[in-house]
């Protein structure tokens, strides 16, 4: 008798520990989605780099061209996206020769020490776009997912002239704008691509890789090119831009309904 009063005892005590483990597992198994389907927004900061490939008109003047830019966005609960985003663009390839007027017939320019100058052009873009978009994301209250935005802004490119002997008076100070080219105007922009930024969470490297396509509505903005002696003031181009870009993203403020977190 008493060795079946301990096993009812035993009996019991394992029925009882057995339900609170089952009742505390349903609990936290319970609770794991409701903070998975909370939606919050975030507020970041983002820099990158990439590569510009010039086409239209702006790819007669410039071959290939880097960049690097930063941006600052917000991502809202229901995942619309909104940015201001700035860049800027540099390469060593310039197709059209702006110097043209100075060189000998062997090519070269001579300096005022009667030697050939050291002397190169290069090319140089910048333009600042705001942005409005929307994240599709993989789950359902997540922030990784394809990013599709468009956004509307101005930009501007010259021909650097580089005179490293410093001996060709031509490109320097008061006559170098007769030989940069300079343009600005209009910009237009699309962007698609990968995002990820679950900051709420904790978790992973907040990142975008973008495919960016830029349609500057330009014209020129010097009065006379000295190489040519004509007008380009006023003239309409038609630039394209597209663009590959890879960055990071730093979080500085995160919103959950009833929390904030800021970085």
């Amino acid at each position: 008798m008493i060795y079946k009063s301990i096993d009812k005892i035993k009996g019991s005590v394992l029925f009882a520990i057995l339900s609170l483990f089952l009742g505390s597992a349903s609990y936290t198994f319970s609770q794991t989605p409701e903070k998975s389907e909370a939606r919050f927004s975030v507020f970041s900061f983002g820099i990158h780099y990439g590569a510009s490939i010039p086409m239209g008109d702006l790819g007669d003047r410039f071959g290939y061209m880097n960049n690097i830019g930063a941006k600052t966005e917000f991502l809202s609960g229901n995942n619309w996206y909104y940015r201001l985003s700035g860049n800027y663009h540099f390469g060593t390839q310039v197709n059209e020769d702006v110097l043209a007027n100075l060189r000998t017939s062997t090519g070269n320019i001579i300096g005022n020490d009667k030697r050939f100058a050291d002397i190169f052009m290069r090319g140089r873009l910048w333009h600042v776009t705001v942005g409005f978009g929307k994240l599709i994301p993989f789950e359902k209250r997540g922030k990784t997912g394809i990013l599709v935005n468009a956004g509307i802004g101005f930009i501007s490119h010259k021909v650097r002239v580089q005179d490293d002997s410093q001996t060709v008076p031509q490109v320097l100070d008061f006559n170098l704008p007769g030989y940069d080219r300079l343009t600005g105007g209009l910009v237009t922009q699309q962007q698609i691509g990968l995002y990820s930024n679950e900051a709420a969470r904790g978790v992973g490297v907040k990142y975008y890789i973008l495919m960016e396509m830029n349609q500057g509505f330009t014209e020129g903005l010097r009065t006379l090119n000295y190489s040519t002696n004509i007008s380009e003031k006023g003239q309409r181009r038609f630039d394209l831009l597209p663009c590959f870009k890879a960055g990071i993203l730093l979080p500085i403020g995160v919103y959950e309904p009833g929390k904030q977190y800021f970085y």
